[in-house]
C-alpha cells in the first residue's frame, strides 16, 4: 500500500508529461488507462529500438566491399619457403660422426650413424616411421637433434635477387613442420628463425616485405642455387608460415629453371575495425594472438599449435621431443596432419587476407652450356585490380547516435503532444482559411489562355494534329534542330529544305581555319565525323576540303 501510494505521489509531482495526469485522482478511469498506454507504448518503443540496435552492433557491425583502384595499390610479392630434398651435407654428417662418435667412413657402424643422421635431418611428419629402428639405441635418446640438423645442413650457396634492386634479400633458415628450411618475404620469419633472436612485436614491424606498384612491370624474384641439390619450394602469403598441411609443393630437379607467375586476391581490413571486438567482426589482425605462448596469429599459426597441443596430449612431446617421442609421433602422424577441422582446430578467420592462385608454370630443362650448372626458381605476382575490402558498417558511434536520437524522437513526440493538440485547434483553422484565400485569388487572377491564332501564327501547328507525312506542313520554329538524317544540322540540304518551306530564320554554327576562312560547322574538331582529331582553328582551308566529313552518316 505504502508503495502505490509512493507511485501516486511521485506521479502527481513528475513534470514529465503523461505521467502526472496518470496520478489525478478524479481522472476518469478510461483516460487514466489512456495515458497508462501512452506512456507504456512509449517507454517499450524506446526500450525496444535500442535493444535492436545494440543487437545489430554485437552481432554484424561489418560489410566487405570491392576495390577499384588498383592503380594505388602495393602488392605483396608472395613469399617463398625452400626446403633441400635432402637436407644433409656429406662432408658434414662426417665431421659431426667423427666428433660425436669417434666414427670414421671405414667403421662398420659408420653407415648406421649416417642413416641416423639423414633420418633426424629430413624429419617430417611422413618420415617419423624410420625412427623406429633407432628405439632401442639408449645412446641416442639424448641426442640435441636440432643441434645436429643445423650442422649438417646444406649450405646456401646461390644468387637470390628480386625487382627491388635498391635493397638486398636475403633467405632466413627456419625450422617448421618441414624440417630445416629457408623463407624470405615472410613477416614472421624471424618467429623460426634459428638465429636465437628473441622474437617480439617490434620484429614484425621492422621486417620489410617486398611490394609492387601497378606502374611496376616486373614485380618477381629469382633464385639460382646449386645444381646439384634438388629444392622444393612452398610460395605462400606473407602473413603465413609453411605448415604441415599446406599445398603440395613445387620440385626443382639437377639443371631445370622453373618460372611461375600468381594471381592474387587479397582482403583487406580497414584500421576502424580495431575498435570493435574479434568476436564482433568475426576476424583477427596478427597482433591478437589467441594465447601468450605466441604474440603473433595466423591461420596457419594456429594450426600449427593445434598439432602440437595434441602432440603434447597423445605423446608428452613438447618444445623438446627425444626419439621416444618421435616413435611414439609415428604411430598417430596420420591423425595429426589431418585437415585441421577434423582434429578440432577453431581457428578464426584472419581480417587481413591474401591467397595467391599459381598458373601454368614454366619448365626448362638446361643440359648444355652455363645453365647446366644451376637451379632456377623464378616466381612472380600479376598485379590485380580488384580487392575487398572489410569496414564498418555499423560502429559504436553510430550504435549512441541512433539510440540517442530514436530517445530524443520518442520523447520530443510523447513530451510535445499537448503542444502538438493545441497547434492543431489553433493554427489548423488559420491555415485552412489562408489557403481557401490564396487558391481563389490564383483562380480569379489568373492570365488567360493565348488565342489559338495567334499561337499558330507563330509556333506554327501543333505537330501532334498534323496528318502523317502531310509534304505542306512545315515548323516555323525550332529551338535546336539537331541531326536530322535527311538534313543534317549546319548543311546546305537543311539550308535548301528552310527556303522552300519559308521558314523565317535559322540558326547555324560559323568556324574559322587557321586562315580565317568561314566554315558552317558545329565543333572544334573532325574528331566525331571522321574519327580524324584535327582542330579547325589550327588548319587552313585547303587542308581541310579535302576531308569527307559524311563517311559516317547512315544514309552514306
Amino acid at each position: 500500500m505504502r508503495f502505490f501510494h509512493l507511485i501516486q505521489n511521485f506521479s502527481r509531482q513528475t513534470t514529465v508529461h503523461g505521467l502526472h495526469i496518470i496520478g489525478i485522482s478524479k481522472l476518469h478511469f478510461l483516460e487514466r488507462l489512456f495515458w497508462l498506454t501512452v506512456v507504456t507504448t512509449a517507454a517499450g518503443g524506446a526500450i525496444a529500438i535500442s535493444y535492436s540496435n545494440w543487437m545489430r552492433y554485437l552481432a554484424n557491425p561489418t560489410v566487405v566491399s570491392i576495390q577499384k583502384d588498383f592503380r594505388n595499390w602495393e602488392n605483396p610479392l608472395p613469399a617463398a619457403t625452400g626446403c633441400f630434398i635432402d637436407k644433409t651435407d656429406k662432408s658434414k654428417a662426417d665431421k659431426y660422426i667423427m666428433e660425436k662418435w669417434g666414427v670414421n667412413s671405414s667403421d662398420t657402424k659408420y653407415e648406421y650413424y649416417v642413416d641416423f643422421i639423414r633420418t633426424v635431418s629430413n624429419v617430417s611428419y611422413g618420415n617419423l616411421k624410420e625412427f623406429e629402428r633407432f628405439g632401442s639405441d639408449l645412446d641416442l635418446q639424448h641426442i640435441d637433434m636440432l643441434d645436429l640438423t643445423v650442422k649438417v645442413h646444406p649450405d646456401l650457396s646461390g644468387t637470390l635477387v628480386s625487382f627491388d634492386v635498391k635493397h638486398k634479400t636475403n633467405w632466413t633458415l627456419i625450422m617448421s613442420e618441414m624440417g630445416m628450411c629457408f623463407s624470405v618475404n615472410s613477416l614472421f620469419v624471424n618467429l623460426l628463425s634459428l638465429s636465437g633472436t628473441k622474437f617480439n612485436t617490434s620484429a614484425i614491424k621492422n621486417q620489410r616485405i617486398l611490394r609492387c606498384h601497378y606502374l611496376n612491370g616486373l614485380c618477381y624474384a629469382r633464385y639460382d642455387s646449386d645444381p646439384e641439390l634438388a629444392l622444393k619450394y612452398y610460395v605462400h602469403s606473407y602473413l603465413e608460415i609453411v605448415h604441415a598441411t599446406t599445398e603440395p609443393p613445387l620440385i626443382i630437379h639437377e639443371s631445370e629453371e622453373l618460372e611461375i607467375n600468381y594471381r592474387m586476391q587479397e582482403t583487406e581490413a580497414s584500421l576502424a575495425l580495431r575498435d570493435l571486438t574479434p568476436s564482433q567482426r568475426k576476424c583477427r589482425f596478427y597482433d591478437e594472438p589467441l594465447s601468450t605462448d605466441v604474440p603473433v596469429f595466423s591461420s596457419s599459426i594456429c594450426y600449427t599449435i593445434c598439432r602440437y597441443k595434441l602432440a603434447l596430449k597423445l605423446c608428452g612431446c613438447g618444445k623438446i621431443c627425444n626419439l621416444t617421442g618421435l616413435i611414439c609421433l609415428s604411430r598417430h602422424a596420420d591423425r595429426i596432419t589431418q585437415p585441421p577441422s577434423q582434429i578440432g582446430c577453431q581457428c578464426p578467420q584472419p581480417c587481413n587476407i591474401i591467397t595467391y592462385f599459381p598458373q601454368v608454370p614454366k619448365l626448362t630443362r638446361w643440359e648444355h652450356g652455363y645453365f647446366e650448372q644451376r637451379i632456377t626458381f623464378r616466381w612472380a605476382l600479376l598485379v590485380p585490380t580488384t580487392k575487398f575490402h572489410r569496414d564498418v558498417l555499423f560502429g559504436f558511434e553510430d550504435l549512441v547516435d541512433l539510440i540517442i536520437t530514436s530517445l530524443v524522437s520518442v520523447a520530443a513526440f510523447y513530451g510535445s503532444w499537448s503542444l502538438l493538440t493545441e497547434i492543431l485547434r489553433t493554427i489548423l483553422p488559420f491555415g485552412i482559411i489562408l489557403a481557401l484565400i490564396l487558391f481563389c485569388s490564383g483562380y480569379f487572377l489568373r492570365v488567360p489562355a493565348p488565342n489559338p491564332d495567334v499561337v499558330e501564327a507563330i509556333v506554327g501547328k501543333d505537330p501532334h494534329l498534323v496528318t502523317t507525312n502531310d509534304d505542306n506542313y512545315v515548323m516555323k520554329t525550332v529551338a535546336h534542330r539537331g541531326a536530322g538524317l535527311d538534313a543534317p544540322e549546319n548543311s546546305l540540304a537543311a539550308f535548301n529544305l528552310c527556303n522552300d518551306k519559308g521558314c523565317d530564320a535559322i540558326e547555324f554554327d560559323i568556324t574559322l581555319t587557321k586562315d580565317d576562312v568561314p566554315v558552317v560547322f558545329h565543333d572544334d574538331t573532325l574528331k566525331r565525323m571522321t574519327d580524324l582529331n584535327l582542330k579547325i582553328s589550327e588548319h587552313k582551308w585547303a587542308d581541310l576540303s579535302g576531308v569527307d566529313i559524311s563517311v559516317k552518316h547512315l544514309f552514306k
